[in-house]
Parts: C-alpha cells; sequence; structure tokens
C-alpha cells in the first residue's frame, strides 16, 4: 500500500506540490515549514527529482507572493485580514519607521522567519514599493531558504529511517509518523504565538477604549 502512494506520488505530485506551495500559508492553513519537509523526505525517497522540486517550489513561492504584494498595492479586500495582521503586530509598528527605511532586509529576514510568510509581500505592498525592489529581495530570500529546509527533510530521513528499520521494518510508518507529529508542533507552536498575539492586541484595545 505504502509503495502504491509513492507511485502515485511519483506522477502527480509535481503539480500539487507546485499548487500547495502558491496557496500554503495564504489559503491552504497548513505552515509552509510542513510542507518543505515533506517535499524534503519525498525526494529522499527518489519518487521525486530534489532539484526540479526545489526549482519548482521557489518558483510557486516568488509567484504566489508576488500576487500578495500586487492584490496589497490595489488594496484589494481578499487581503484586508493580512493587512490588518500586518500592522497590528506590535514588533513592527514599535519599529515600523526602521522597517520602511530598510525594506529590502524587511523583506529578506521576514520570509525567512516561521508563519511570517505574509508580512514581505503585504508591509511591501502596503507601502506601494518598487516591483523590482520587492521581486529581488524576496526571490533573493526564497532562493536561500527554501532550499534549506527541504534539505533537511532530504537530510533527515536517513536518521528516521535507521530507527524504524530496529523497529522490525516499520521504516515508513515510523518516518510518516515522525513527520506528522513535527508537522503538528509547528502548527501549534504557531497557534500559541498567533493566540498570544491576539490577546495582547484586545488588551491594548480595552485599554485604549478605557
Amino acid at each position: 500500500m505504502i509503495q502504491q502512494i509513492f507511485v502515485f506520488i511519483h506522477h502527480f505530485s509535481y503539480l500539487g506540490i507546485f499548487i500547495a506551495a502558491i496557496f500554503s500559508g495564504y489559503i491552504i492553513p497548513v505552515p509552509e515549514e510542513v510542507l518543505l519537509l515533506t517535499v524534503g523526505y519525498a525526494a529522499s525517497t527518489g519518487y521525486i527529482n530534489l532539484i526540479f522540486t526545489i526549482i519548482l517550489v521557489i518558483v510557486a513561492f516568488i509567484i504566489s507572493d508576488f500576487i500578495v504584494f500586487k492584490l496589497t498595492i490595489k488594496n484589494d479586500k481578499y487581503v484586508d485580514k493580512f493587512i490588518q495582521d500586518v500592522l497590528e503586530i506590535k514588533f513592527i509598528s514599535k519599529h515600523r519607521a526602521w522597517f520602511e527605511k530598510n525594506i529590502g532586509v524587511t523583506i529578506f529576514v521576514f520570509r525567512c522567519i516561521p508563519l511570517m510568510r505574509f508580512v514581505g509581500p503585504v508591509f511591501s505592498g502596503y507601502l506601494k514599493v518598487k516591483d523590482r525592489t520587492f521581486l529581488f529581495f524576496n526571490s533573493l530570500a526564497n532562493m536561500f531558504c527554501a532550499p534549506i529546509i527541504i534539505l533537511v527533510g532530504y537530510f533527515a530521513r536517513r536518521y528516521t529511517a535507521q530507527i524504524a528499520i530496529q523497529l522490525n521494518g516499520f521504516r515508513y510508518s515510523t518516518s510518516i509518523i515522525f513527520w506528522i507529529f513535527i508537522g503538528f508542533i509547528v502548527t501549534r507552536i504557531g497557534e500559541h504565538f498567533y493566540k498570544m498575539r491576539k490577546a495582547r492586541i484586545n488588551k491594548e484595545k480595552e485599554n485604549i477604549q478605557k
């Protein structure tokens, strides 16, 4: 059964990976880090090509980030929530002048911070940054950060496989459970920080109203 699943991935995964990479973190409620780790693991099995997959993911990220960037410039209703979330981040509002002055660094750094994928495109679009400036720094960040996470998943497989082999041949099932666990932890951490931030914002609003 596991073999059949990986055969299916081999034939149909590239389009799925491309679509998932475009929407992860924006529409699909799955952190892109989980996607990249999973892609790296899949590539390590030999069912998908590592180099081609890395290029595919980078292109998908660049396209989706640029779409969000342009929608923010137009103040489109589909990105209203993202704009509000970015402007309400206390760290950004407190140091906003610095981030605006060093917009290239802002785009690059936030693109590489887990669960902060949307900050660069939205903040840049809100400031009406030039297209070429955004594309340069965002593309640079994607080409630097995405391959690192994919390679972590790629090389980590050998260690999870060694552990699983010792467990009477449950190599694939153990590896899959391992990555599900990693994904769960990353998601829970993200939810924790998000709830903390929302609670802080609500408290600040209550203090202002008083």
